[in-house]
């Protein structure tokens, strides 16, 4: 990940999680609510339209973070639009975000577990086929 962009992502995430003690608890749920879903818009503008010519330009990569374990979902993204890298870094930091903030709060979820997509690049962009 580019060093830029991963002090940025670090940045917006202390500076929008960041809380006073005096706080009350809805309003840390909010703020941490707020921190994760500017990483996950953040995220998604990175992974665009993820256009390809080959399915081989085409992959998933495991998004959030269920209570009992395991990723929410998977993102499909195309390797020659997207850093995979800088990519992964984000996720990392949304999914650990998420986990936190599940674990903080007692957020539960279905146990479901969710596998990883198989991919088809059709007419033009990466997508994920169950």
């Amino acid at each position: 990940m580019r060093k830029g962009t991963v002090l940025s992502l670090i940045s917006m995430v202390m500076i929008l999680g960041g809380c006073d003690e005096n706080q009350d608890a809805s309003a840390l749920l909010v703020s941490d609510s707020i921190s994760a879903a500017s990483l996950e818009q953040r995220i998604m503008e990175m992974i665009g339209v993820p256009r390809c010519t080959d399915v081989s330009e085409c992959a998933a990569i495991a998004f959030g973070s269920k209570s009992c374990g395991g990723p929410r979902t998977y993102l499909v993204y195309s390797r020659t639009v997207t850093d995979s890298e800088e990519l992964r870094d984000a996720v990392e930091m949304y999914n650990k975000l998420e986990a936190e903030f599940n674990n903080e709060h007692g957020i539960v979820s279905d146990c479901e577990y969710v596998s990883a997509p198989g991919l088809a690049c059709t007419d033009g962009v990466c997508q994920a086929i169950r």
